[in-house]
């Protein structure tokens, strides 16, 4: 059952710096902050990898527990045009630290997914090694679709700042 959320990532860019964003052909004279092991979808995985350390690119990957923290900060200083992160992570961190840093949520507009793989709605994976995988997954299931129909699934999403 689909939480009723769209799972994947999206480019960002400071409001004031938006651009028409059609996928990677839109980042040609752009920098763009990523973070080290992440899927961005194989169109712009391809492009990421392919224009990391070639002269007249500015592909920078972090790594690291804050590197979401350093790629906001490189976004409003100017240090990057474009930072790739799931919708989700970059609200909730906005939500977190936006004001630390003198950043509104506002301040930072979402550009269009990564690839159209991006897209897809979320859904929750149990392991089938686990001896209870399929009882977990009917529960949850089950769980969802009436979260979804009495209303406390929105609410939840609304608590987390998900729309």
């Amino acid at each position: 059952e689909p939480q009723g959320l769209r799972c994947g990532f999206s480019a960002f860019s400071m409001k004031e710096k938006v651009f028409p964003f059609e996928g990677v052909s839109s980042l040609e004279g752009k920098s763009i902050g990523a973070i080290d092991d992440y899927f961005y979808g194989t169109e712009m995985d391809g492009y990421l990898k392919e224009h990391r350390g070639k002269p007249g690119y500015q592909v920078q990957i972090m790594a690291g527990d804050d590197a979401l923290e350093r790629n906001v900060k490189k976004l409003a200083s100017g240090r990057i045009d474009v930072l790739l992160e799931n919708p989700f992570v970059l609200g909730w961190h906005m939500a977190q630290h936006g004001a630390a840093l003198g950043l509104k949520e506002s301040d930072i507009v979402a550009l269009g997914p990564t690839d159209e793989e991006n897209k897809q709605m979320c859904f929750m994976g149990f392991s089938p090694k686990h001896p209870e995988a399929a009882k977990l997954v009917e529960v949850w299931d089950a769980l969802v679709k009436a979260m979804r129909e009495d209303g406390r699934l929105q609410r939840v999403m609304e608590r987390y700042g998900i729309h």
